[in-house]
């Protein structure tokens, strides 16, 4: 999917969904699976409730990875 509708290089469909929030690669393809999942057993899309969603775990993804990323320095090597 992500090959296919260029998310990387930015296409028209990518833009879209970086207008919506979307900026991580992996977020587009779960984002656009989970919508066809929902279009094929006839539920409610909620394309933006799901965005926000979306953009929620991608903040507490990076706050996570800041949170554990330590800084080696001089005087923690001796």
């Amino acid at each position: 999917m992500e090959y296919n509708w260029n998310f990387q290089e930015g296409s028209r469909f990518s833009h879209h969904l970086r207008e919506k929030g979307l900026w991580h690669m992996d977020d587009m393809v779960e984002y656009m699976i989970v919508l066809y999942q929902r279009h094929v057993k006839s539920l409610p899309l909620n394309e933006d409730i799901l965005a926000e969603e979306f953009i929620k775990k991608r903040k507490i993804l990076k706050k996570k990875e800041l949170d554990h990323s330590t800084i080696d320095t001089i005087d923690d090597k001796k």
